[in-house]
């Protein structure tokens, strides 16, 4: 669902759909021509529920906004807090996502051009779209924001939001060029991510600290990796995600330690980018292996500058396609239902349900030769049934607060039906059949 909204001060009521509200706010009350300014983007979560970060961990999709600004105007990428790892339970499955619950606020910077007129004022609007999750269900969420700013020659009078923006500052990491990072194949299922701080760094404590590539499906999240100190250098040996391709030839990592890096005056959190540069060395053999490991190296040495956009593009992440649209029909209820149907008739052509086809074909043809109004009746109770078995589900869905679907998350769940499968095939091929008691038992009442 959407919502529009529109207002021409520095900030607004939040917007809400679903368990999040969305509001778009500006630091400054008025820009100027040519001179960057920043807006915030701030989502106010429902306890229970959750946003995610740019990697949302073994499922996700991340918040975007996607820009549609007056000529001349580029934004930069939306800028994303660090995040809080959390695990939910799906019925028995557990999955590791990377996010955000209560408040986050995203910024991002409008570039603005060179000629605007001064006494003008200039809307700018933006689709945002994010993926709202809780221990039950997921669902989409979206809003069409504008806020209108007038523009001016003098410089800009911070606005009510300051404390917003010095929030949302403390919480982004900040890039640091002075630190470098590798990560390494070692063997067949691990990776070893070493970071290398300054000479003049203070070695941060280990308890608590978090290290996440800003790309999806390279580490395993299932449990939180202990790095180990040497001197300046970091190490982390972790998992390969399940789903593991190959190490991007660019990666940003985010190194967290909620009890501040003193090196940085207590900062929590910094980020460190990746650089093209380096090629892949061979590492050793282990010892216990006759054959060479596969060893592959990213390194960080230089910081990755934020990239203006177009004036009407969407801030993405190339690693997640997932993200780029929730509906190719939109999420109106028209382009909905279209969906549903179109995936009814593919539906229809699959291996489980077209040889059912035929049967209701024969079925028909059996019904041929029947007076009408008794075909009438049967074609309108086959269609009260599923209409009648399909409300009795949603209702059950319904009140019981959970998402179709997720149950096949289950193993207990799919074990089951897995043998429901088999006792319908079993029966199929005449091993044995349903019924055939209550049917004799049913005949011998008529003699």
């Amino acid at each position: 669902m959407a919502i529009i909204f529109q207002f021409s001060s520095s900030a607004a009521a939040p917007q809400k759909d679903g368990a999040v509200a969305v509001e778009l706010r500006s630091e400054g009350d008025s820009i100027q021509s040519g001179t960057p300014f920043t807006l915030a983007l701030k989502l106010s979560i429902d306890p229970g529920w959750h946003t995610y970060w740019k990697n949302p961990g073994d499922s996700g999709i991340p918040t975007k906004i996607e820009w549609q600004l007056p000529e001349g105007f580029k934004a930069g990428e939306l800028e994303f807090p660090y995040p809080h790892r959390f695990v939910v339970d799906f019925g028995g499955f557990k999955q590791v996502g990377l996010g955000y619950s209560g408040e986050v606020t995203h910024l991002v910077s409008i570039t603005p051009p060179p000629n605007l007129t001064e006494g003008t004022s200039v809307t700018l609007s933006g689709k945002v779209s994010w993926l709202m999750c809780d221990d039950k269900q997921c669902v989409p969420g979206g809003a069409e924001l504008s806020i209108t700013l007038p523009v001016s020659s003098a410089a800009a009078n911070p606005s009510q939001n300051e404390n917003v923006f010095n929030a949302a500052r403390a919480v982004i990491p900040d890039t640091q060029p002075r630190w470098t990072y590798s990560v390494t194949e070692t063997g067949a299922k691990d990776l070893t991510f070493s970071i290398q701080a300054p000479k003049d760094a203070k070695s941060p404590p280990i308890e608590g600290l978090e290290m996440y590539p800003e790309v999806s499906s390279i580490i395993d999240l299932s449990s939180p990796p202990t790095p180990t100190v040497t001197a300046n250098r970091l190490a982390f040996t972790v998992p390969k995600a399940p789903y593991f391709d190959k190490l991007p030839s660019e990666m940003g990592i985010v190194l967290i330690s909620e009890s501040g890096l003193p090196s940085l005056n207590g900062v929590k959190a910094i980020r460190i980018t990746s650089s093209p540069k380096s090629e892949p060395k061979a590492a050793a053999p282990a010892p216990e292996e006759a054959s060479p490991q596969k060893d592959s190296t990213v390194s960080a040495d230089s910081p990755s500058p934020s990239r203006p956009v177009d004036q009407n593009s969407t801030t993405d992440y190339p690693y997640n396609s997932a993200a780029k649209q929730i509906s190719y029909f939109g999420n109106s209820l028209i382009g909905v239902l279209f969906a549903g149907f179109l995936g009814g008739m593919i539906l229809n052509v699959m291996p489980c349900v077209f040889p059912v086809i035929s049967l209701k074909i024969l079925s028909f043809v059996a019904h041929a030769r029947d007076d009408r109004r008794k075909v009438l009746i049967h074609a309108a109770a086959y269609t009260v049934g599923i209409l009648l078995f399909f409300i009795a589900l949603a209702a059950i869905v319904i009140a019981l607060g959970t998402g179709w679907g997720a149950q096949f998350q289950s193993p207990v769940f799919i074990m089951v039906m897995t043998a429901v499968v088999v006792a319908l095939s079993l029966s199929l091929f005449g091993v044995f059949e349903f019924g055939v008691s209550l049917t004799s038992v049913g005949g011998k009442l008529t003699q």
